[in-house]
């Protein structure tokens, strides 16, 4: 079971009909708790023959995510914007006892990062033109990624490593075309995204900072016709 309690808030404020600027922050507080219980043959072979009690685990967590952004508009159809934020993932239980092979942490922390953005926002033919160009710079603190256990009987579970970036652009191009009901849309994103600290795995062997994170992509492209 997982709970959160939060407060949040944001003010902004316009300046010289130009210039937009927000700040706010959310205050949280987390708490997880639970377990698991595991009999029979397996449970027994994976713990010395003895049954596995997870039972009663719970971890609690709080901390501060701030955020800072300014919006500057040099025509109605030009804008440049710029943020600065911090976000949180949830940290939770293993799900998976640790076996006779590998060790398994009965918790795995909450993530973080600071992103830090900018952006720039353009119209063109009467808006019917859109292009949009975004660099951004992330640093994850304790990211959670999966590992296995390994063995005959091989599990995943969540670990965290010690930090990771990713850093990198996207850009967006959208047409209304002038034929009625054609749009055309074409987007590129490049990304480097990356461990920065060197981390053990579920093997016990040392992976060395520069490791490409899981599910991330160093090229996504997109192009589509929609009538």
């Amino acid at each position: 079971k997982a709970q959160e309690y939060a407060l949040f808030f944001d003010v902004s404020d316009r300046f010289w009909d130009q210039l937009e600027v927000s700040a706010g922050a959310r205050f949280y507080s987390t708490g997880v708790q639970g377990g698991f219980f595991g009999t029979g043959v397996l449970a027994y072979s994976g713990n010395a023959g003895q049954e596995i009690n997870y039972t009663g685990n719970k971890m609690r967590e709080s901390g501060i995510s701030p955020k800072v952004s300014a919006t500057y508009k040099f025509t109605e159809d030009i804008s440049q914007y710029l943020q600065i934020s911090r976000g949180f993932r949830f940290g939770g239980l293993q799900s998976v006892p640790s076996t006779i092979f590998t060790t398994v942490p009965q918790k795995y922390k909450s993530d973080t990062l600071w992103n830090f953005e900018t952006g720039l926002r353009t119209g063109w033919l009467d808006n019917s033109l859109h292009a949009d160009l975004t660099l951004f710079y992330l640093l994850f603190k304790n990211p959670q990624i999966r590992q296995a256990t390994g063995g005959p009987l091989s599990l995943t579970y969540t670990d965290n490593v010690g930090a990771a970036i990713s850093r990198g652009l996207e850009s967006s191009v959208k047409w209304l075309t002038p034929l009625p009901g054609l749009e055309v849309n074409v987007s590129l994103a490049l990304t480097d995204a990356h461990t920065t600290e060197p981390f053990t795995a579920s093997d016990g062997s040392t992976v060395p900072a520069g490791q490409q994170l899981p599910g991330a992509s160093k090229m996504q492209y997109f192009g589509g016709l929609n009538y």
